[in-house]
């Protein structure tokens, strides 16, 4: 059968609807509420789910807003959200709409009927992991984990969750690697399609820093088929060996992969906008880290100028002359008390002068001199010690201050314009810590520039 185009294909269909038994019928069926909520006109949309098998099956209801309000009442339900998780029995007719080719029911009434089969899984399945301590006991934080750079996404290629987080991701300042793990993320097939997936990441051996598993999009009555314990113990573990995030639901919606992940994100927007910012804020304190030690080197190369400068040069030379100074001051002392050591012999002896008394003075004085040049030798020592110490000590100064500054340290490199190397965080001193094909980064005073190791050469070859 041709047709021209979707309407009249639409017509074809809702010609044999119309004439068929069920339509203008009233009928009941009972469901599972996943979703409930008003539209911008107050009209009530309720999306009901069902597992039987290995198959789900969703149908919407739609309640005009004339008869919105009035069924809530009834029930004294204030938010449509007090549907969802439960069970219920609506009554209504089917009606095709054409625009979508889609039948829905139009309610018509509203009767509770018990907890929903889809909730009480979920609970089981929640008790059996916590039992076994795989639940996330305390919120996390990407600031506890390395600077990402590396992200393997499980999600099929055509959501619109991907997507998403592919355009939000490219705004990082230092835009991650992201490699896609194609999987099912509808259907009966999801929980194999995903564990075979994140079993691929681990095989191939590349150092992911972390795992986002996105869906988005489609229907919440698909969540059903997350909310499997397999796969809640398979991501429990694998967060021992890469971190897995999720952002597979909605706002208000949780599935088993959410409690057992590392970090939960109601969409993959909002996944990938929280890993540009870590990798944001990491740049930031790293450039800063620069700056700061930049700074420190200006100041540590000041210092030294200043050190060898005329003023401090002068500095010595006043040091010096000082301790000339008070040497020699204290020479004149000695001269002095030699003086008065002669003055005082000549006075005890100029009334009784002789030969006798003249050879003895001879004897006293040269004795008096001997222990004064003996005293001015030691003086000149210990002179000549002092000065060597302050040179000593002016030299060692300055041999301190290089060496921390130029030492063994990375940053020595900044005192002649040189650069910083960083690979994977680490800071880079020494050729042997480089391996072929390594990508690192060289920080320089004025900017960053990205390398590869194509060859190396150690000092020992």
């Amino acid at each position: 059968m041709d047709f021209p185009s979707l309407k009249d294909l639409a017509d074809y269909i809702n010609g044999i609807f119309t004439s068929s038994d069920l339509y203008n019928q009233s009928v009941k069926i009972i469901g599972d509420v996943s979703s409930a909520k008003y539209s911008s006109k107050n009209d009530l949309y309720i999306e009901l789910s069902q597992q039987t098998g290995a198959s789900n099956y969703s149908m919407t209801v739609f309640f005009p807003n004339s008869y919105a309000s009035y069924v809530l009442e009834r029930l004294d339900i204030k938010n449509p959200n007090e549907l969802v998780g439960k069970k219920w029995e609506f009554m209504g007719n089917i009606t095709l709409w054409k625009g979508n080719l889609r039948f829905v029911m139009t309610g018509k009434a509203l009767f509770p009927v018990g907890d929903s089969n889809i909730e009480l899984k979920k609970m089981k399945i929640l008790s059996l992991l916590k039992e076994k301590g795989f639940l996330r006991i305390k919120e996390r934080t990407l600031n506890e984990l390395e600077p990402i750079k590396k992200i393997a996404v499980v999600s099929s290629p055509t959501a619109a969750g991907y997507q998403d987080f592919e355009k939000n991701i490219i705004a990082a300042r230092n835009i991650p690697v992201v490699h896609l793990y194609p999987t099912l993320m509808q259907g009966a097939e999801t929980v194999d399609s995903v564990i075979n997936a994140m079993t691929k990441i681990i095989k191939s051996k590349i150092p992911y820093d972390v795992v986002a598993l996105i869906r988005g999009g489609g229907s919440k009555s698909d969540l059903m088929y997350f909310d499997d314990v397999k796969l809640g113990v398979y991501i429990a573990k694998f967060n021992e060996i890469i971190p897995v995030l999720t952002g597979i639901g909605h706002e208000q919606d949780t599935s088993i992969p959410d409690y057992v992940s590392f970090k939960r994100y109601s969409t993959p927007t909002e996944a990938a906008r929280d890993i540009v910012r870590q990798i944001d804020e990491v740049d930031e304190i790293f450039v800063g880290k620069i700056g700061d030690l930049k700074e420190s080197f200006d100041f540590y190369q000041k210092t030294i100028e200043d050190l060898i400068s005329l003023k401090n040069t002068d500095l010595m030379r006043i040091t010096l002359e000082n301790c000339i100074f008070y040497q020699n001051k204290s020479f004149d002392d000695f001269h002095k008390i030699i003086d008065n050591s002669i003055e005082n012999i000549f006075s005890l002896y100029e009334k009784n002068f002789s030969y006798t008394i003249l050879s003895t003075f001879s004897e006293s004085v040269s004795s008096e001199l001997k222990y004064k040049n003996a005293l001015i030798e030691s003086k000149k020592s210990e002179i000549g010690m002092f000065f060597n110490d302050q040179i000593s000590f002016f030299e060692n100064y300055l041999n301190e201050q290089y060496a921390e500054i130029t030492g063994q340290s990375p940053f020595g490199a900044f005192m002649n314009n040189g650069a910083v190397i960083r690979k994977n965080s680490y800071l880079i001193s020494r050729v042997k810590d480089l391996n072929l094909d390594d990508e690192v980064e060289m920080y320089f005073p004025d900017g960053k520039a990205c390398a590869k190791i194509i060859r190396k050469e150690d000092q020992a070859n």
